[in-house]
């Protein structure tokens, strides 16, 4: 029935215009949610799916070569070799034993260890692990043959380092090894990995962070379980080799000091001391670092580490001792430079001197009467220097020298681990013993024993100092860096004055002249065969074994026939080998071999034409 009003069922158009709004605020939430997951955020998702599936590993730098001053062969270099590995992951449960147990066969490896470096923790882990370096292709042979029943076994190239002359420049160059944690915590935030290789000794130690070059970054694809889809090649970063280092050596000389020297503990260095280069630097008993990185290696360096010798050790810069008469140089110095006691003026020798209740006896049994400054160098008077010592100069006087000609200090060497020796006094004494300084302590002073302890390069400093009237160059083994590629000089390092001694020249030349007269009169006399003119100083230290003494040589001589460029040679052959006085021996090897330009070998031949040629019979020459 109609009422009179018409019923609608239409909307009003305010609700439709509030429905249509809402939808469409709704629609344009969707279409910005989208946009900004596909195309905002499309790139950080990208990122992250990149950074789940991608990986990347480090592809160690070629380690820098060394070279000696001539710039020749290098010393140190690159070898290829190859290395194993084991990617657990890759290998079924039930087969891992087994696996194990043939890899450790075939790489004579003992399977403890590939247990010890493969934990059952790690079995589902897609990442290689190394179980064996430094290997030769013949010996990765057996292991491809293999291939099939070794699932989880690859090789893959590693170089490692190779020392040309084996032994020879062990204590200068050094060797490399796998960093250890320890190393690692220290040297993380340079740049250094759990897998890198470090210097460990020597050049290689010292300047290792020159050497290693920079690491570059291989980068592949991986599925959800870690393993490899492919490779990233586009971004990939290679690695950029270390720069060369050129050392001071000289090879030539290097072999002849190493052979003079012979199979004796001990030390022998030659040092230009114009410049403090290094010209030659030799310890025994050394070793062949090339030995550590061959299959067994590991047992070669244990052999080494455990030697009671001391094979590492680097006695040029490491071994102190008492510098034994090679002291009474300093003495010497410090009469004529103190006017203490006219040069010309004698002291009498009957054989022994008294302090006290106790007697200093000299080496002459008779003694050498009355002896003047000069003859007493020569003959090695013991009465006469420790007369200088405790009547004329004083226990101030002498540890004052001592201090100025460097003893005591290091000499900042570029080497590692150089040791400082030691020079005692009163309050040294009072504070290591707590005991009074006595007379008799000057004594022994005077003539290089007792508590004084040297090095054998802070002897070749002090006749450097003697050479250059009081100016001593800071003794370097490193002399340029070089571009790797191109072999452009990057850095020259100069000579560096280490100290400037407050003695006079006159002085100086004086004890020059005097060290020439041991040469030609004194004790080396019927040993220093060569033709060389040299000048020198012979010491025999004692030890608490009376039968076993140090025997000292330090000297100097010119490069060549009308040369005014001198070098310093210092040999030092400890006690532990028979006594055969083999410093001065040595000596008059190097000595003529460089003065002649001969070799170990000819050196030895012209030698034997020379005078006292029955000398050589019996002390192990050739």
């Amino acid at each position: 029935m109609d009422n009179g009003r018409t019923r609608s069922n239409s909307i009003p158009p305010s609700r439709l215009v509030m429905v249509g709004a809402f939808i469409g605020l709704v629609f344009l939430v969707y279409v910005g949610t989208l946009f900004s997951m596909q195309i905002v955020d499309g790139y950080i998702y990208t990122l992250r799916a990149e950074q789940v599936t991608r990986r990347s590993s480090i592809v160690s730098a070629p380690r820098g070569n060394i070279y000696d001053r001539n710039v020749t062969t290098p010393i140190a270099s690159n070898r290829e070799s190859f290395a194993v590995d084991i990617n657990p992951a890759e290998i079924p449960r039930s087969r891992i034993d087994d696996v194990f147990a043939q890899a450790a066969q075939l790489l004579a490896v003992p399977v403890e260890e590939i247990h010890r470096r493969i934990p059952p923790s790690r079995y589902g882990v897609f990442q290689p692990i190394e179980i064996k370096s430094g290997l030769s292709f013949s010996a990765i042979l057996p292991v491809a043959e293999r291939k099939v029943d070794l699932p989880g076994v690859s090789w893959r190239i590693k170089p490692v380092r190779y020392y040309m002359d084996g032994d020879t420049f062990a204590h200068v160059v050094g060797y490399v090894g796998d960093i250890t944690p320890g190393e690692l915590q220290v040297l993380f935030n340079r740049g250094y990995t759990a897998g890198s290789v470090i210097g460990k000794a020597g050049v290689e130690l010292q300047y290792d962070e020159i050497l290693r070059g920079r690491p570059g970054r291989e980068f592949r694809t991986v599925d959800a379980q870690g393993r490899r889809v492919a490779e990233d090649v586009q971004n990939s970063i290679p690695p950029e080799q270390g720069s060369d280092i050129v050392l001071t050596l000289d090879r030539e000389i290097q072999i002849l000091t190493q052979k003079a020297l012979g199979e004796r503990v001990g030390a022998a260095l030659v040092l230009d001391p114009a410049t403090g280069d290094i010209l030659s630097m030799v310890s025994y008993p050394g070793y062949d670092a090339n030995l550590f990185y061959t299959a067994g290696g590991g047992g070669y360096f244990a052999d080494v580490s455990l030697d009671p010798r001391g094979s590492f050790i680097n006695r040029t810069i490491q071994a102190q001792a008492s510098p034994a008469s090679t002291f009474k140089v300093l003495v010497t110095t410090a009469v004529l430079e103190n006017d203490a006691f006219p040069i010309d003026h004698t002291v009498n020798c009957p054989g022994y001197y008294v302090v006290g209740d106790r007697v200093f006896h000299c080496h002459r049994q008779y003694g050498h009467g009355d002896i003047s400054l000069f003859d007493a160098l020569a003959e090695s008077c013991n009465v006469y220097f420790y007369t200088m010592g405790n009547e004329y100069l004083g226990i101030e006087p002498l540890i004052d020298y001592t201090r100025v000609m460097g003893f005591g200090e290091r000499t900042g060497i570029d080497l590692p681990n150089e040791r400082p020796g030691l020079v005692p006094g009163p309050e040294w004494k009072e504070r290591v013993f707590a005991d009074a300084w006595r007379p008799g302590d000057t004594v022994n002073l005077s003539i290089g024993q007792g508590f004084l302890q040297v090095t054998p390069l802070q002897l070749a400093d002090m006749v450097a100092a003697i050479l250059n009237r009081g100016v001593v160059y800071r003794p370097r083994i490193v002399k340029e860096v070089r571009d790797p590629v191109t072999g452009v000089v990057i850095e020259t390092r100069e000579p560096e004055v280490l100290r400037t001694v407050a003695i006079s020249g006159e002085t100086f030349d004086l004890v020059k002249q005097a060290m020439e007269g041991v040469v030609i009169s004194g004790t080396p006399e019927v040993v220093m065969t060569t033709n060389a003119p040299s000048g020198g100083k012979t010491g025999t230290s004692q030890t608490a074994a009376a039968e076993r003494q140090h025997s000292w040589y330090i000297g100097f001589s010119p490069r060549g026939p009308g040369s005014d460029d001198y070098v310093v040679t210092v040999v030092w052959v400890d006690a532990a080998n028979e006594w055969d006085w083999w410093g001065p021996y040595a000596t008059n090897i190097i000595i003529h071999g460089i003065y002649n330009s001969l070799s170990y070998e000819e050196t030895i031949a012209d030698l034997r034409t020379r005078r006292n040629p029955w000398l050589w019979y019996g002390r192990g020459i050739p």
